[in-house]
């Protein structure tokens, strides 16, 4: 799937359901360091969790939500504007092989295991 279909799927599904958009609330909010959440305000430019500028509102709607369980129309409203921007921290983009090549591991190789072994 390209990239924008991907952004457009995300805000879709942003906007479309209420679990789902909680859910990314949390998340981002879990991504923020513990003084960002302390201070509502986001200090590190690691690419993770809230802008900037969102960090005051979404922080404390973040909060809100954890405390009440629930979020009124107008901060609802406001998730649905906000939070399409972070699709890329949850997306996901990975090497495909042919579906008649192995995948290339990490782990120690049948070659490597045997040599391994015998030398035992």
């Amino acid at each position: 799937m390209n990239p924008e279909r991907l952004r457009y799927s995300f805000a879709k599904q942003v906007r479309g359901n209420t679990e789902y958009r909680h859910w990314v609330l949390e998340m981002l909010y879990e991504l923020q360091t513990p003084s960002e959440r302390s201070g509502r305000k986001t200090q590190e430019c690691n690419g993770s969790g809230f802008t900037a500028p969102d960090a005051p509102i979404l922080s404390r709607l973040a909060e809100k939500l954890s405390s009440d369980g629930t979020l009124s129309v107008a901060d609802e409203t406001i998730l649905k504007w906000r939070l399409p921007k972070y699709w890329r921290q949850f997306t996901e983009v990975r090497l495909v092989n042919p579906p008649d090549r192995e995948p290339p591991s990490r782990a120690i190789t049948k070659t490597a295991m045997k040599a391994w072994t015998e030398a035992a």
